[in-house]
Formats: C-alpha cells, structure tokens, sequence
C-alpha cells in the first residue's frame, strides 16, 4: 500500500510540475524573498507611495544588477498572482463601476499603456534578447 501511495504522490507531483528543488535554488529564492522584504519595509518606514511592493522591486532589482542570482519558483510567482487578482477583483463594487464613466480618458490611456507595455516588452524580449514565447526558452 505504501508502494502504490509513494507512486502515486509521485506522478501526481510530476503531473503538477512539482519538484522538491535544489539547495541553490532554494536559497536563491530565499535571498529574494529576503532582500525583497527588507526593501519593502525600508520604504514603508519611509512613507513612500506604493512602499511594500516599490522597495522590493527595487532592492531585488539593484541586488541583481549587482549581480546576485535570484530567482523565485514559478508556483510561487502563480500563487502570488493568484491572490493579487482575488486582491483586486475583491474591491469591485456597484459604486467603482458608477464612478469608472467619470474618467474615460484616464482609463482609455490605462489600458493603453498597459497594452503597450505588455505587448513592447514581450516583443522586445523575443526579438532583441532572442527569448522564446515562453520566456526562458531560447527562441533562436
């Protein structure tokens, strides 16, 4: 019974993409969960606008361009993501969706530079950086 249980977490695991990670990558991504925390909570302390995520961006952005190899796994960034969008779609309400007609430029210009700026840097990365449309698999 233990034999066909270890099989089949096993298949399930590998079904999911789940893989128990290296060491190296295990502190790689923990590295940047701390450099990214402490840069958050440098620019709380400092009242910054947007503080949490603005300092963590950038204390892991200089870490890596100082050269730092940081990395967080991909089910991470996904379950991240998942709870920002829960995050986001939870302050909808009638009154938002009343007030959105008051700024249809503001808005229009939005989605605009959204558009733009997902679709520039994905373009940028496929054709200059030779990355394919998965990102990370080399496109050439």
């Amino acid at each position: 019974m233990k034999q066909i249980s270890a099989s089949f977490i096993s298949s399930f695991r590998s079904s999911l993409g789940f893989a128990i990670p290296s060491r190296a990558k295990l502190f790689s991504a923990l590295e940047a969960i701390g450099i990214g925390t402490a840069g958050g909570l440098v620019a709380l302390w400092a009242n910054l606008p947007g503080g949490l995520i603005t300092g963590a961006m950038v204390a892991t952005g200089i870490a890596a361009i100082a050269g730092r190899s940081l990395a967080v796994p991909a089910i991470v960034t996904q379950a991240v993501l998942v709870v920002l969008g829960i995050s986001l779609g939870s302050v909808v309400s009638r009154q938002l969706i009343q007030h959105v007609g008051a700024y249809p430029i503001t808005i229009f210009l939005l989605a605009l530079a959204t558009f733009c700026s997902t679709f520039g840097s994905s373009l940028y990365l496929q054709r200059v950086q030779w990355l394919g449309p998965h990102l990370g698999v080399p496109g050439r």
